[in-house]
C-alpha cells in the first residue's frame, strides 16, 4: 500500500499532509473562537413553530392575533366593495392585485415600470400588493401610490455601499454572512417612519391589503406578514417590527445576516431566524388567490360579478444559460449558487402562479427585463449605472404600455385546456409560461375607432341564439364605429367553411364541428385560420322521438334499425355535424337511417307518427323550435342520451362532449326534466388575417361578447338558461 496520496499537484506523504491538516484545524478553531456569531434564545427543538405577531398563520388559516383568515379577507372584500372602485366595460367591480418578485439591484426595473405607469396616467390601484426581498422594499410604496414615487425613483442612487458592507473573509466566512447589511437598516429606517404607518393603516381599514414574505429558517416555513394589520395595531414595537420584517425579506442567507424576531413560548421570549422569502418562493400571491372566492362567498358579493386581475412584475428576465466563469472564491461561489436558486424559485413561483390564476377566474399580467438586455454577473451587486439604465427600461415600458404580456382568464373549460398547455403544467416549476400579447380588460375600452371598421358575422337562421347573440354584437359595436353585417345560415358547418374560404370574418360554431374542421387532415380547401376570443353557451343534444318508436332511449332504436329513422337538421347544421360525430365514436349508430332535412319540416314529419322516427337536435334550452315541440307532446318525447361513448370524448385533447340532465322546469310537456343526455359549447370564431388586420377591432370585439354571453347567462336570451350557460 502507498504511504502517500495523490493530488493533482503531485505526491505528498501522509505524515506531512497530516501536520498540514492538523495546522489548518487550529487556525479554523482559533478564527471560529474569535468570530462565530452567536444569536439569542432559539425556540424550542421539536415543537411547532409560533406565529409572530404580524404574520398570517397559514396552517390554521388565522392571524397570530385570532382573527380568523378567511373572515378577514371576507371583512376586507365587504369594506372595498363599498368605496370608489374602478368597474369594467360591463359595469363589474375589478379587484386587481400586484405581486412584486425578488431580484436584488434588478428591482430598479419594477420600480421604473410603476413610475413609468404612473406617468401614463393609467396606473390603477391595487387591492392587494405582495412583495419578496427587493420587492418587499417597494411594496409599500407600490400600495401608497404615486405620491411616492420620489422613493421609487431612489434604486437609481443605490451601491454597494448604501446596503451592505463586506466582511473580510475570516469573519465573513465563520459568522452568519458574508456580508453586514447595516447600511440597508438604516436605509429603511430613512424610508419607513410612523407617518407612513399611519398612510398604510388608513389603507387598511378600507379593505386593502399589503403582505410581504420571510423564511423562517429554524421552521422551514414561508411566512406571510400582513404589513397593513400591524400598522393599524396598537403595538408600541409595531415600526421596528415593521423594519425588520423587510430588512428579513431582503436578507439572503450566506451573504446577508440573518434577522432575529421574537416570540413568547411558554412566558418566555425566544427568537426566530428570519431571512429572504425568495429561499421558498420569489414571487407570490396564490394564498390569496385560493381564498379570494371564499372571501366572496362571504361577503355581500357573487364571485362571478366580480373582475379579478393579477399583475406580476418579475424584476429579472427569462434565463439565457451563458458561460459565465466563476472565480473560486467562497464569495463568488456562493452568489452563483444563490443565483441558480433564486433562478429556480423564480420559474417556479411564476408558473405557479400563472396556472393558479387561469383556475380561479384572474387575468394574469406579465412584465420582466427582456431577454436581449445585457446585465452584469449578480442581482446582488449594486452597480449604480446598470440600476440607472433599468429603471429606464421599465420606466419606458410602464409608461407606453409596452411593458405588459396579458392573458385573459379563461371562461370555459375549452378556452381553459388552450391556455394551459400541457407542457406548462408539466413544467410547472422549469420554464415561464408563454403568454399571449392581450391589452388588459380594465384599459380595453376606449373611445370609438377613428375609422369605421367592417366585420361580416356567419350566425343562422333568424329565430335561433347564434341570430340573436349577432344581433347583440352588431348593437354592441356600432358604438364604437365597427358595422357588423350578419350573415344568415344553416349552421356550425356552413360558418366553418365560410371562414375557410374567406367569405366570413366570423362566424359562431359548436365545439365538435370546429374540432372536426380545425383538425381534418387532406379535406376541404385552403386553412381553417382562427380565433376563438370566446366561449357563448352551452347547447343541450336533444332527441326528440314519436310514440312509435316506443324508445325511452336512443340506444332503443339500435334494437331494429332498420325500422327507424334520425331526422338531423340541414347538411350544414350543427345537429348533423353532432350526429355525423357520435356515429364516429359509436359505429352501430350507422345501421339507423338518416336524412338531413331543415328543422322545421323535420319537426312536422316526427310529430305526425306515421313512421317511427326522431329527431336529434342541438340548441340552447327553450328555443322556439322547443316551445312548438312542447306544444306536441301528445305525440312526442324526450329521450334519454347516456351511451357512455359518447362522454368526455377528446380531439386533439381538447374535451367536446359531457354528461348532464335537462333541469326541472325545462319542457314539462316532453318528460323531459332531469333526462340525462350530453352537451357541447359554442364558440365564436374570428378569422386571424382579420384580427391582425383590425387589433382595436378585435380588441371591443371581445369585450361585446363577454357582455353579450353576460346577458345571456343572465337568461335575457332564454329564461330556462338561468340554470346554467357556462361550464
Amino acid at each position: 500500500m502507498s504511504s502517500g496520496f495523490t493530488n493533482p499537484h503531485g505526491l505528498v506523504g501522509l505524515p506531512a499532509y497530516r501536520k498540514r491538516l492538523g495546522i489548518l484545524a487550529l487556525a479554523v478553531s482559533m478564527i471560529s473562537a474569535c468570530t462565530t456569531g452567536t444569536r439569542p434564545p432559539a425556540p424550542p427543538s421539536g415543537e411547532p413553530a409560533r406565529v409572530p405577531y404580524g404574520a398570517v398563520n397559514l396552517d390554521l388559516g388565522a392571524f397570530s392575533a385570532g382573527v380568523d383568515f378567511g373572515t378577514d379577507l371576507a371583512n376586507a372584500v365587504n369594506s372595498r366593495f363599498k368605496g370608489e372602485l374602478d368597474r369594467d366595460a360591463s359595469g363589474r367591480p375589478v379587484f386587481r392585485v400586484l405581486a412584486l418578485s425578488g431580484g436584488g439591484s434588478r428591482g430598479a426595473y419594477g420600480a421604473g415600470v410603476l413610475v413609468g405607469w404612473t406617468a401614463a396616467g393609467t396606473r390603477p390601484q391595487f387591492d392587494v400588493v405582495t412583495g419578496i426581498s427587493t420587492g418587499a422594499l417597494m411594496a409599500t410604496f407600490a400600495f401608497l401610490g404615486s405620491e411616492y414615487d420620489h422613493v421609487l425613483r431612489g434604486y437609481t442612487e443605490v451601491a454597494n455601499d448604501d446596503v451592505f458592507v463586506t466582511r473580510n473573509a475570516p469573519s465573513g466566512v465563520f459568522s452568519d454572512a458574508l456580508r453586514d447589511t447595516a447600511p440597508l437598516r438604516e436605509l429603511i429606517a430613512t424610508d419607513i417612519d410612523a407617518r407612513l404607518l399611519e398612510a398604510v393603516a388608513r389603507e387598511h381599514a378600507t379593505g386593502r391589503r399589503l403582505f410581504v414574505g420571510t423564511t423562517n429558517l429554524d421552521s422551514g416555513r414561508f411566512t406571510l406578514w400582513d404589513l397593513g394589520a400591524l400598522a393599524a395595531s396598537d403595538r408600541p414595537d409595531k415600526l421596528d417590527r415593521y423594519r425588520d420584517v423587510l430588512l428579513a425579506s431582503a436578507s439572503f442567507p450566506m451573504l446577508f445576516p440573518p434577522v432575529y424576531i421574537p416570540v413568547v413560548v411558554d412566558g418566555e421570549t425566544r427568537w426566530q431566524m428570519h431571512v429572504d422569502g425568495s429561499a421558498r418562493a420569489n414571487v407570490f400571491a396564490t394564498t390569496f388567490m385560493l381564498d379570494l372566492d371564499d372571501a366572496l362567498q362571504r361577503s355581500d358579493f357573487v364571485a362571478a360579478d366580480v373582475h379579478k386581475e393579477l399583475w406580476v412584475i418579475h424584476n429579472g428576465q427569462p434565463v439565457e444559460h451563458r458561460n459565465q466563469p466563476v472565480r473560486p472564491r467562497v464569495t463568488a461561489i456562493a452568489e452563483a449558487a444563490i443565483n441558480s436558486l433564486l433562478e429556480v424559485t423564480t420559474r417556479s413561483g411564476l408558473a405557479d402562479l400563472y396556472v393558479m390564476a387561469m383556475l380561479n377566474g384572474f387575468d394574469f399580467a406579465y412584465t420582466a427585463i427582456p431577454a436581449g438586455v445585457a446585465l452584469g454577473p449578480s442581482p446582488l451587486e449594486f452597480d449604480r449605472d446598470e440600476m440607472g439604465r433599468v429603471f429606464a427600461l421599465g420606466f419606458e415600458a410602464g409608461r407606453s404600455k409596452d411593458a405588459w404580456q396579458v392573458q385573459l382568464s379563461p371562461t370555459e373549460p375549452f378556452e381553459l385546456m388552450q391556455i394551459l398547455d400541457p407542457t406548462v403544467v408539466r413544467a410547472a416549476g422549469g420554464r415561464y409560461p408563454v403568454i399571449p400579447h392581450r391589452p388588459p380588460r380594465w384599459m380595453a375600452v376606449g373611445p370609438p375607432l377613428p375609422r369605421r371598421v367592417s366585420l361580416t358575422l356567419c350566425t343562422a337562421r333568424p329565430y335561433g341564439n347564434y341570430h340573436r347573440i349577432g344581433v347583440a354584437l352588431r348593437e354592441r359595436l356600432a358604438r364604437f364605429n365597427v358595422v357588423v353585417e350578419l350573415v344568415p345560415t344553416a349552421g356550425s358547418q356552413e360558418n366553418l367553411r365560410r371562414l375557410r374560404d374567406g367569405s366570413c370574418d366570423a362566424g359562431i360554431a359548436q365545439h365538435d364541428a370546429y374540432f372536426l374542421e380545425a383538425h381534418a387532415v387532406g379535406e376541404g380547401t385552403g386553412t381553417l385560420r382562427v380565433r376563438r376570443p370566446r366561449f357563448l353557451f352551452e347547447e343541450f343534444v336533444h332527441v326528440l322521438c314519436n310514440r312509435s318508436t316506443g324508445a325511452r332511449r336512443l340506444g332503443d332504436l339500435l334494437e331494429r334499425p332498420e325500422q327507424h329513422q334520425i331526422l338531423v337538421g340541414e347538411p350544414d347544421s350543427g345537429s348533423a355535424v353532432t350526429w355525423e360525430v357520435f356515429k364516429r365514436l359509436d359505429p352501430a349508430y350507422e345501421a339507423l337511417p338518416t336524412e338531413a332535412i331543415g328543422t322545421d319540416a323535420a319537426i312536422d314529419l316526427v310529430a305526425r307518427d306515421e313512421i317511427p322516427a326522431c329527431l336529434l337536435y342541438v340548441a340552447s334550452l327553450d328555443t322556439p323550435l322547443m316551445r312548438r315541440a312542447g306544444g306536441m307532446a301528445a305525440s312526442l318525447r324526450l329521450v334519454a342520451l347516456d351511451n357512455r361513448r359518447l362522454n368526455n370524448v377528446r380531439i386533439s385533447g381538447e374535451r367536446v362532449y359531457q354528461f348532464d340532465r335537462f333541469p326541472t322546469g325545462a319542457y314539462p310537456g316532453l318528460q323531459g326534466a332531469g333526462l340525462p343526455t350530453v352537451t357541447v359549447g359554442s364558440s365564436i370564431l374570428i378569422d386571424s388575417s382579420w384580427a391582425e388586420r383590425h387589433l382595436d377591432g378585435f380588441r371591443l370585439l371581445r369585450h361585446a361578447v363577454g357582455d353579450a354571453r353576460r346577458d345571456f347567462d343572465r337568461g335575457l336570451t332564454s329564461p330556462v338558461n338561468n340554470r346554467r350557460t357556462s361550464r
